[in-house]
C-alpha cells in the first residue's frame, strides 16, 4: 500500500521484459522443405467424380511419396464417371483438415453438387486456406472454390486451379505459403 504523501513514480512498472525473441532458426516460414513424401493429401469427392482428373494427380502425387486419401459424404464407395468404384477412406463426418498437408478437388460436376450440400466439406477447404496449405482444383472443382474464403483469391501461389499435378506437387513441398497471411489481413471473411 502507498500512503497519500509518498513519491508515486517510485512505486512504477518497470520497463517490459521481452522474454522470448524471435528466431528465424526456429521459424517454419525459413525453413527449407523439398520434399512430400511424408504428405497426406485430402481429396474432397463424391458419386461420379471425374476419373480422369483424379487418375492424373493421384498419379502424380505418389509417385512423389505422400498418400492422397478419398474423403466423401459417408463410408464405402463412390462411383467413378466411367460406372467403376473406389474406396472411400475417411467420411468427413470423421476426419477434419488438421490432419492433412493439402487438399485436391477433383472435377465431376454430379459429385461437386454433392460436395456443395454438405458444409463440413466447404469448412475444411476455409480452414486449409486459413492454414496456408496448398489446394488444387481442377474443372468443376472451381465451382465448389467459389464457395468458399478462396472465391477472390484465385492469384494464390499455392492455390491451382486446373493446373498440371506437378505444379501442386511443388506447392505442397514448400509446406505452406506463408505470403498468404499478409493477404490474409486485407479480407473480410465471410461466416461459412
Amino acid at each position: 500500500m502507498i500512503d497519500a504523501d509518498e513519491d508515486g513514480s517510485k512505486h512504477q512498472l518497470g520497463k517490459k521484459k521481452i522474454y522470448l525473441e524471435k528466431s528465424p532458426a526456429l521459424s517454419q516460414a525459413n525453413t527449407v522443405f523439398g520434399s512430400i513424401i511424408i504428405g497426406k493429401i485430402a481429396v474432397l469427392t463424391a458419386d461420379v467424380l471425374n476419373i480422369k482428373d483424379y487418375d492424373s494427380m493421384k498419379n502424380c502425387l505418389e509417385s512423389d511419396g505422400p498418400n492422397t486419401v478419398r474423403i466423401a459424404s459417408y463410408g464405402g464407395t463412390i462411383k467413378r464417371d466411367q460406372g467403376m468404384e473406389h474406396e472411400v477412406d475417411e467420411a468427413i463426418s470423421t476426419t477434419e483438415s488438421v490432419l492433412y498437408d493439402a487438399v485436391y478437388i477433383p472435377g465431376g460436376s454430379k459429385s461437386i453438387d454433392q460436395l456443395l450440400k454438405e458444409s463440413k466439406f466447404i469448412k475444411f477447404v476455409n480452414e486449409d486456406f486459413k492454414h496456408c496449405k496448398a489446394i488444387a482444383a481442377e474443372n468443376e472443382g472451381e465451382k465448389f472454390i467459389d464457395h468458399t474464403f478462396i472465391e477472390k483469391r484465385k492469384e494464390d501461389s499455392a492455390i491451382l486451379m486446373s493446373e498440371k499435378p506437378e505444379l501442386f506437387s511443388k506447392a505442397i513441398a514448400k509446406h505452406r505459403n506463408w505470403d498468404r497471411i499478409k493477404l490474409q489481413t486485407k479480407f473480410q471473411y465471410r461466416n461459412s
